[in-house]
């Protein structure tokens, strides 16, 4: 395969209190071949294989993932600060194949089928606010944070054709003519979920570390694929934990 990739960091300070930080970050990748998987008819090993690529020449996927950002931190006061942050993911497969040689004889020979699937994608926005304070002096220090956060999801996935090309062998290199495939409609897959939740730590240095928290889960997922009745599910559950450390000798 081809693989071409591309990274961005930026990072704007305009003072001692606020930061600015960018994420990019896209890669695609072409021409990538598709290797052949051998599913035996029986509990044996089936032939060795030709050295090389002996998939089909035109089988060939493509794929491309973007990830953009921005996160942004600020120092309220002595004893407070912000962070954000909001991102953008995509990955997407506008064609993609599987060269299957199933109920494979001991003698090499298959049933070859060909498997093509149309454009294959997930994209999610999510985002997060986190409010922190700090406190303490001498041996003690406490934090408090209160955090909200979401996720948007879709996802299209599904409507691959099969195409049965005959027998072949798992040996031979053997070139069949590309198939004129028919897809069909793709499901569609959404989820949202939302979080907002509080926690506390407190540090006795030296001796021990405590905390505890809680956060609210709101989450909804709705499907419709063909020829099916559209799926939906919901869901509020009520998150927390408690975590303790104790420091036995220096």
């Amino acid at each position: 395969s081809r693989i071409a990739n591309f990274g961005l960091t930026p990072q704007w300070k305009p003072n001692d209190w606020l930061t600015f930080r960018g994420i990019v970050d896209w890669q695609r990748k072409t021409h990538a071949k598709t290797l052949p998987l051998i599913f035996t008819a029986g509990d044996f090993a089936p032939p060795e294989t030709p050295k090389g690529y002996y998939g089909q020449d035109w089988a060939e996927g493509e794929s491309q993932s973007e990830n953009y950002g921005a996160i942004a931190t600020a120092q309220l006061a002595p004893h407070w600060s912000l962070a954000a942050g909001v991102f953008r993911s995509i990955a997407d497969n506008p064609v993609s194949y599987a060269d299957l040689y199933v109920n494979t004889q001991p003698d090499g020979t298959a049933e070859q089928l060909v498997v093509a699937s149309p454009d294959q994608k997930t994209s999610s926005t999510s985002g997060e606010l986190r409010l922190t304070g700090h406190f303490g002096a001498a041996a003690w220090r406490h934090w408090v944070v209160f955090m909200a956060r979401g996720r948007d999801t879709l996802a299209l996935y599904g409507g691959s054709d099969v195409v049965d090309v005959g027998p072949g062998r798992i040996d031979q290199d053997i070139q069949v003519p590309k198939p004129s495939f028919v897809f069909s409609e793709r499901t569609r897959d959404r989820a949202r979920l939302l979080s907002a939740g509080v926690g506390y730590r407190a540090q006795w240095q030296g001796h021990a570390d405590f905390a505890f928290g809680i956060q609210q889960e709101s989450y909804d997922k709705y499907v419709v694929s063909p020829s099916l009745p559209a799926a939906q599910l919901t869901d509020h559950p009520l998150r927390a934990y408690a975590s303790a450390a104790v420091a036995l000798t220096p």
